[in-house]
């Protein structure tokens, strides 16, 4: 995120943080006057109200005809329809995809239309409330080759979670009636909702739990809002001990819109912006505690 001085005097030991979703709006930091200059005691000096976006919310589709080329198979040229959404591939062929598969390869070989002959394309699919969310698979794997063969589809790994709400999904499935029902579609987990959850951050994306997680922020984080730092990852890490508590049980509630400011962090050498800088908002206070940010929507009970 690029320190933004256009038209004024750029300001040392001020970086300013752009927010995506508004290019105008940026967020310095300042200490305390008085305290002495550590991580502790930053904090943002103009707190603005900002949602970050890695997931995908899927209201909207695009269904593509295409026919693949099975020639070398013997297979001819089927007709086949693939999912779209803000330009990602989600879905190849609804109608030759296994879905009672778990996890789900949503990207299969276009060779031969055979599941599991290509690597990789692969989803776990699970419901929460009136939505249906499309994570990581919590497989365990014997080794680095296994481990290959079963990697996330690409819009996964580059985009975070992926969620489309029930009522559009019963839409399609008019359309496409290969497409699974909702109530065939196995409950969210705790484990499911954390893998989710750490896709959002993409520093995090190949861990495979949280529990190293607020070590790392620890380690990086530079300011927080509200608050200080080390209150803000002492909530990161009630929602990691909430995770690890009961893995297996299944998570009630939904997702909706975040109605308050979400928690933000600032951390500096984990980005791909100049100066190494990423911003994540992964948790909003509510009345019961910290709850877990999916995109700008918050997990209710």
């Amino acid at each position: 995120m690029k320190a933004s001085d256009q038209g004024t005097k750029r300001r040392r030991n001020r970086p300013c943080w752009r927010l995506p979703g508004d290019p105008s709006l940026g967020v310095h930091l300042r200490e305390h006057r008085g305290a002495p200059r550590s991580r502790s005691t930053r904090v943002f000096e103009h707190p603005a109200r900002c949602y970050l976006q890695p997931m995908l919310l899927c209201e909207y589709a695009e269904f593509v005809t295409w026919h693949p080329d099975m020639a070398s198979s013997g297979g001819g040229r089927p007709r086949w329809t693939r999912i779209e959404a803000e330009g990602a591939v989600l879905c190849n062929s609804i109608e030759w995809v296994d879905w009672t598969d778990d996890p789900v390869q949503v990207e299969i070989c276009d060779a031969c239309g055979h599941p599991e002959c290509a690597s990789g394309g692969y989803v776990r699919m699970v419901r929460l409330g009136d939505s249906i969310v499309w994570t990581r698979t919590s497989m365990e794997f014997e080794g680095d080759w296994e481990a290959s063969q079963f990697t996330s589809l690409y819009a996964l790994r580059k985009k975070g979670p992926i969620v489309f709400p029930v009522e559009n999904w019963n839409g399609w499935r008019l359309r496409f009636a290969d497409l699974p029902a909702p109530d065939r579609i196995p409950p969210m987990t705790r484990r499911d909702l954390e893998l989710a959850w750490l896709l959002e951050f993409p520093p995090a994306r190949g861990l495979s739990s949280s529990r190293a997680l607020p070590s790392l922020l620890r380690a990086k984080t530079i300011a927080a809002h509200p608050g200080e730092i080390d209150a803000a990852i002492l909530h990161v890490e009630q929602i990691c001990e909430w995770f690890e508590a009961d893995p297996t049980r299944e998570v009630t509630g939904c997702l909706r819109p975040v109605a308050g400011d979400p928690l933000l962090l600032a951390m500096e050498g984990l980005g791909s912006e100049p100066g190494g800088f990423r911003q994540w908002a992964p948790l909003v206070i509510t009345h019961d505690g910290p709850a877990p940010l999916l995109g700008n929507l918050v997990v209710t009970s």
